[in-house]
């Protein structure tokens, strides 16, 4: 089981710097996007956007953890093992669920990202020939 855990955490760990990354460039690419339908450069502003939502949904993330396990009854500290039994069910149950549900819901938001290669030197070319003069 050990070695199971192992392989599965550095899967995810990987998995999830891998996502941070391709996140970053994403928001960078958005900067000359942006650029070239606003005529202004905001990228501090998309650099800072994810920074910001990052934070907000740990911090939120926390929160909703806290009022989950109160709601399912970890709160009581006086049960025995076998009245945790349902609780920990429970527990497992939404895990489960949110496991299951949430990655989609991430593969449809980044579906959601239309800049592809030859828009963004498009983009690139549109800024650039602004700088030069």
């Amino acid at each position: 089981l050990w070695w199971i855990l192992l392989v599965h955490s550095s899967l995810m760990v990987g998995l999830s710097v891998t996502g941070f990354v391709l996140l970053g460039s994403m928001a960078a690419d958005i900067v000359e996007q942006s650029q070239r339908h606003t005529g202004r450069r905001s990228e501090g502003l998309l650099t800072a956007g994810p920074a910001l939502a990052q934070k907000v949904v740990s911090a939120g993330g926390l929160l909703l953890v806290g009022v989950l396990l109160s709601v399912l009854g970890f709160s009581d500290t006086d049960r025995t093992i076998h009245e945790m039994q349902g609780p920990i069910r429970d527990l497992a149950t939404v895990h489960v669920a949110l496991s299951l549900t949430l990655p989609w819901i991430s593969i449809f938001l980044l579906s959601r990202y239309t800049i592809t290669r030859n828009g963004h030197k498009s983009d690139i070319a549109y800024v650039s020939s602004f700088q030069d003069e």
